[in-house]
């Protein structure tokens, strides 16, 4: 065997190569493993296992976006945003959303999502979520992290609920950007985080 089939061989074989190293992604402490830690305003201690796993909560919802300036003087910046989804609460919804980036650097990103369940046996369900968010680096982009809780306005099978999450918003700009928009395109609306409901549903799912 001469030496070049000897170097052909070894290349050939297997060895085990170093990984560079990779920073974890940020997550949050409503994840699924966290969430059975967390309680709930009117908990009594800490949910049960098969407790966390009925809250558990999910949605994702694609739809077009537009981000604009403000509606008053103390907003500098405006994302609305519409679409269709699901979640493991109900197979088919729609999602309304609008979040207002304030003037005031020192100002956290506020905002509101309406949750629409339509499920014909559940119309007028609807989840509303006061939101809190991130405010971007470059003040002209729209935000991306928001964590929630529910608004007591929710009604149907979502009435008298509460919980926490968060909420990530990716975007894809594209498009015809209306009439005094900035930026136009398709929004990836993905919620995340605990839902404790009260109703008849959530008694047939204790089993």
């Amino acid at each position: 065997m001469d030496r070049t089939e000897s170097r052909r061989k070894r290349r050939l074989g297997w060895s085990a190569e170093g990984l560079e190293p990779r920073k974890l992604l940020s997550a949050s402490p409503l994840g699924r493993r966290a969430a059975a830690q967390v309680a709930l305003p009117g908990d009594l201690g800490v949910p049960t296992k098969h407790e966390a796993a009925r809250r558990t909560f999910t949605a994702n919802f694609v739809g077009p976006y537009t981000v604009g300036p403000g509606r008053t003087t103390g907003q500098a910046l405006v994302v609305s945003a519409i679409g269709g989804g699901t979640s493991n609460r109900f197979l088919h919804g729609d999602v309304q959303l609008a979040t207002f980036t304030p003037v005031d650097p020192a100002q956290p990103v506020t905002g509101t999502a309406a949750l629409y369940d339509k499920n014909a046996s559940n119309t007028g369900s609807i989840l509303v979520l006061d939101l809190t968010g991130e405010r971007p680096a470059n003040p002209a982009s729209p935000p991306t992290k928001f964590t929630w809780t529910v608004d007591s306005s929710s009604g149907g099978a979502f009435g008298g609920s509460n919980g926490q999450g968060t909420l990530e918003i990716r975007y894809a700009r594209g498009g015809k950007v209306p009439a005094r928009a900035t930026q136009a395109g398709r929004a990836f609306i993905i919620f995340r985080g605990q839902l404790n409901t009260n109703g008849v549903q959530d008694i047939l799912r204790l089993g």
